[in-house]
């Protein structure tokens, strides 16, 4: 960038760019090309340092990217900044994120999915800062990473901050860019239950409009509980409380299922082996594999009774 350019841009004094340019080219993390002034790989040791100390993504994006590998979608995490948002972590697939939208760079929170549910947590004085700039950058232009984009109705947000209050998720549906769509759902803070970040699950119209990704994510497949090993252990009249399906809900399908017991010894929900009907009987279902299945089930229930000692854990 040309030190006009920094000048127009940035505000600043013409030797103060050249001041500061020169500084931090002594430190490396710039090189002067010209009268160009180039960043170097070293300016990211900055942003890694924040991201260090921000420790969210260290704690979450293993998560992330397993989430992205059992989707085959994007995942990515954000963090909030005032009005605008910054990814911290992006386990991509090139067919659905744009590669202009990278680590760190600033996205306003009026075109993005995780923006709403950021902005339930907004003060007075941050609802004053986002109409202000609103009406001085109507095309997100102080935004370079996202393309300029007609103005659109300030209540389109307002209505939409309500009801990701209420539903717990929001959605983007091509706001930020055409033929993206999105579904985030917040990340609390287990002391007070405040947003820590937001994660979101990016895919291409080609694969799903903005409905279909939410109720694929959200909604889950329902299966009727009579076809499904798990959906019979809950209920199972076993004492010990197995329940084997034999190629009921699909051909060639073998499942069998144990219960979880919470504290009070209610069964609150159920885990399963699913198998080819090729590879075991049903006689080795029960004697060799049910062994291992409940072992693992109480496994789970430790740890199950031991985070519900003093709070309900959700299991849905």
């Amino acid at each position: 960038m040309s030190p006009s350019t920094l000048e127009r841009t940035t505000g600043l004094a013409r030797s103060t760019v050249d001041r500061v340019t020169a500084t931090l080219a002594r430190m490396g993390y710039v090189r002067l090309d010209g009268r160009d002034a180039v960043l170097t790989l070293r300016l990211m040791e900055l942003g890694n340092a924040y991201l260090a100390a921000l420790r969210r993504p260290a704690l979450l994006n293993a998560r992330a990217d397993a989430l992205a590998d059992a989707l085959d979608e994007s995942v990515s995490l954000a963090v909030r900044d005032r009005d605008g948002i910054h990814f911290v972590h992006q386990a991509t697939r090139r067919r659905a994120m744009s590669l202009g939208f990278r680590i760190g760079e600033l996205l306003p929170a009026e075109r993005t999915a995780p923006g709403p549910l950021f902005a339930t947590e907004w003060t007075d004085e941050d609802w004053r800062h986002w109409h202000e700039r609103r009406p001085a950058d109507p095309e997100n232009r102080s935004f370079p990473a996202v393309p300029p984009a007609p103005p659109a109705p300030a209540g389109d947000f307002e209505e939409r901050t309500p009801r990701a209050a209420r539903e717990g998720w929001a959605s983007d549906d091509q706001l930020i860019e055409p033929g993206l769509v999105a579904v985030s759902v917040p990340v609390r803070y287990p002391a007070d239950g405040t947003i820590a970040c937001v994660a979101s699950v990016v895919s291409h119209t080609s694969r799903h409009s903005a409905e279909d990704l939410r109720t694929t994510l959200l909604v889950g497949t329902r299966l009727p509980a009579h076809a499904t090993a798990l959906g019979r252990a809950p209920t199972a009249a076993d004492p010990l409380g197995s329940a084997l399906a034999d190629e009921e809900l699909e051909e060639g399908l073998r499942p069998i299922a144990v219960p979880l017991l919470d504290r009070t010894g209610r069964r609150v929900a159920a885990v399963n082996i699913a198998m080819h009907a090729a590879r075991h009987t049903r006689e080795e279902c029960t004697d060799t594999l049910l062994a291992a299945l409940r072992h693992t089930a109480t496994r789970i229930e430790a740890d199950l009774h031991m985070a519900s000692h003093f709070t309900r854990v959700p299991l849905t």
